[in-house]
């Protein structure tokens, strides 16, 4: 699994551990996204959406999160592009979501 299982086990944790629903950290970033949007925050964003699709991935609703995710993911690329800091990872991110659409 390699690197991927960092990403596993974060989704696994949300799962079966009840901390905080998925759901209700998304609520939250958004929050904080509308009061002051900047490219790390969308990328949270994107990654809470990457990690909602993977937990619903043979679903419907797990191609809307990936959509969800591709989008939060494209705007955390266009605020640090604005900001003159690019970020590579937002990008394959962002085209990684489109293309598993």
């Amino acid at each position: 699994m390699g690197q991927r299982i960092n990403t596993i086990m974060q989704v696994c944790f949300f799962a079966i551990s009840g901390v905080l629903e998925i759901g209700e950290a998304i609520a939250d970033l958004q929050r904080l996204c509308d009061f002051a949007p900047t490219a790390e925050r969308q990328a949270l964003l994107g990654g809470a959406y990457k990690r909602r699709a993977l937990i619903n991935r043979f679903s419907e609703l797990g191609l809307r999160w990936l959509g969800e995710c591709a989008a939060h993911y494209r705007e955390a690329d266009r605020l640090s592009s604005r900001d003159g800091k690019p970020v590579a990872s937002h990008v394959i991110q962002w085209l990684s979501a489109q293309a598993l659409q």
